[in-house]
């Protein structure tokens, strides 16, 4: 996955915005749009399986404290539905090895050099919501342009996941 690093966020935000941002507002910012689009959308939020063993059914084991949702749950190799989850709690009602796909929200970015930990196809919208942020007054046109761009990509995401099958990239002329 090609990542932009921040630098490159800034560098887009200058053409998109034409005003210079700081590397301490820039990383700010990027962590709010990543924190926004999480929560919002799953496809933002990275998949990590964990597996588990259950023995006794009665009892609800904790996932860990970053974990924001679930994906899936198999069982034995076959996807398992038969869960309840309170929190970061989970309770299955048959014994067995469980692997559970976790949904982590993306890392935040600490300086110039890191890069995003979210998919590419919300790249430009997290351009756009620092763009929205960084000119005076605050543009409306460029916040519901950050929408937009996250509604689309998690639209073409959520096709790609569900078909299993990769998007052709786009030729450039």
């Amino acid at each position: 996955m090609n990542s932009l690093t921040v630098k490159q966020v800034i560098e887009n935000v200058n053409v998109v915005a034409g005003e210079f941002v700081s590397v301490a507002l820039a990383v700010k910012l990027a962590n709010e749009a990543t924190d926004i689009l999480a929560i919002q959308y799953d496809t933002a939020c990275n998949v990590v399986p964990m597996e588990i063993e259950i023995d006794d059914i009665n009892v609800k084991y904790e996932l860990p404290e970053d974990v924001i949702g679930i994906k899936n749950v198999t069982c034995n190799g076959k996807r398992y539905t038969n869960f309840n989850t309170d929190r970061n709690l989970i309770k299955v009602n048959t014994p067995g090895t469980f692997v559970i796909d976790t949904l982590i929200p993306p890392r935040h970015v600490e300086e110039e050099t890191d890069s995003l930990d979210i998919h590419r196809f919300y790249h430009p919208a997290i351009v756009n919501y620092i763009s929205s942020r960084v000119v005076r007054p605050p543009d409306e046109d460029l916040e519901s342009s950050f929408y937009s761009l996250a509604i689309s990509a998690n639209e073409r995401l959520s096709r790609l996941k569900r078909r299993g099958i990769r998007i052709p990239a786009r030729l450039w002329r």
